[in-house]
């Protein structure tokens, strides 16, 4: 399959719910209007609205307002940077490296930190939508796109999509039965009160229908979301998904091929026990009555510059995104009927000559649904303390 020109993966990038919201990085005077829907003459309001319009209802567009349009030497550039054996963690394909992470300062590879791997599993002590603890704490809960940089509208802009969106939220590893809270969001964050000692939430983004049919959300369930640390002020984050976003994504995972929504869909991120992308990591999903990696139907594949890339084998810490589209299913109504887990492997050192497999989770997988895992067991709980 041959490649987008960077334009082209700049501007598409832009409409992948996981990272779109670069675009708000951007200023607002820089960017070209754009056509918010066939037959609309409705111009976006914010620049991150232009950015999402434009991947939204056009495809792919072989253009990105604002920037320069790359030529074929530029290209060539980048592909010579992600070849560069000095920045492993732009390499996604070839032989498997071992496991790092960016200094976001020097743009270094880093030795990743692994020591939550050794730490008790605390998730078990608490149920789906049941407190553990009688004491409680309150924190600050919204729904976001990714990593992004402070800015003076950035909470404005994102409330633009968030706006009535309701989130069931879970304190524990489960989302199948009664919710412990629910808050529908008309402001940025929302406060929500936790039983002290809860390792990580787990929430139901519920479905909004927008007036533009592509910008609606839909539903998704994610799984280990960190509780940061209270003396931080940090606020614990769910992703949400954007209807175009998702199919997308879903097209480039199947190269064309059509999402079957009587499926699952899965994405999952590769971390260490400080919340940073590793590159170099491999995620599976492993059925549980074999004990083996899933075949079949399902396809998957790994991002790369913020787009599902089935070339690549592996993650890289730019995009450390995994994408599974047409997955089997495993949950009826509130009730889960078989065991899928998803497997973190990788080599963390010179001497592994094969992956070692070091991080499992169980699953919850429901028809026409993105599952979202944020973390692996026990690396939410030290993200918390960090």
């Amino acid at each position: 399959m041959r490649h987008p020109t960077l334009a082209v993966v700049i501007t598409t990038a832009l409409a992948l719910s996981s990272y779109f919201l670069y675009a708000c990085e951007h200023d607002e005077d820089e960017r070209q209007p754009a056509v918010a829907d066939a037959g609309s003459k409705r111009e976006p309001s914010t620049a991150m609205d232009a950015a999402v319009a434009d991947a939204a209802v056009g495809g792919i567009e072989p253009r990105d307002a604002g920037a320069v349009v790359p030529s074929e030497a530029t290209d060539a550039a980048a592909g010579a940077l992600a070849q560069d054996a000095s920045q492993p963690f732009f390499v996604c394909a070839g032989d498997l490296p071992i496991m790092k992470v960016r200094d976001p300062t020097t743009n270094a590879a880093m030795e990743p930190d692994w020591s939550c791997f050794d730490a008790p599993d605390d998730e078990a002590a608490a149920d789906a939508g049941t407190a553990a603890h009688a004491a409680t704490e309150s924190i600050q809960f919204r729904l976001g796109i990714g990593p992004l940089s402070d800015a003076p509208d950035l909470a404005q802009r994102i409330l633009t999509f968030t706006m009535g969106v309701t989130v069931d939220l879970y304190f524990g590893a489960s989302t199948l039965g009664k919710p412990a809270v629910t808050r529908t969001f008309d402001q940025y964050m929302v406060s929500v009160d936790v039983p002290s000692g809860t390792p990580s939430l787990s929430a139901r983004i519920r479905p909004l229908e927008r007036a533009m049919a592509g910008l609606s959300i839909v539903e998704s369930r994610e799984y280990g979301i960190p509780l940061p640390s209270a003396a931080t002020g940090a606020a614990a984050e769910a992703a949400f998904t954007v209807r175009d976003s998702r199919k997308l994504a879903a097209n480039l995972v199947l190269e064309g091929g059509q999402e079957d929504l009587t499926k699952a869909s899965l994405v999952a991120l590769a971390r260490d026990c400080r919340g940073r992308d590793v590159s170099g990591a491999q995620l599976e999903l492993i059925d549980g009555a074999t004990n083996l990696p899933l075949t079949g139907e399902a396809r998957s594949a790994y991002s790369r510059f913020a787009l599902p890339d089935p070339t690549c084998t592996f993650s890289n810490a730019e995009q450390p995104a995994w994408w599974m589209v047409n997955a089997p299913v495993n949950t009826s109504g509130a009730t889960k009927t078989h065991s899928y887990r998803l497997r973190l492997k990788g080599r963390m050192r010179t001497g592994d000559r094969a992956p070692v497999v070091f991080g499992e989770t169980e699953l919850e997988l429901f028809p026409g649904i993105v599952t979202r895992v944020d973390s692996l067991p026990r690396v939410a709980a030290a993200v918390a303390s960090q």
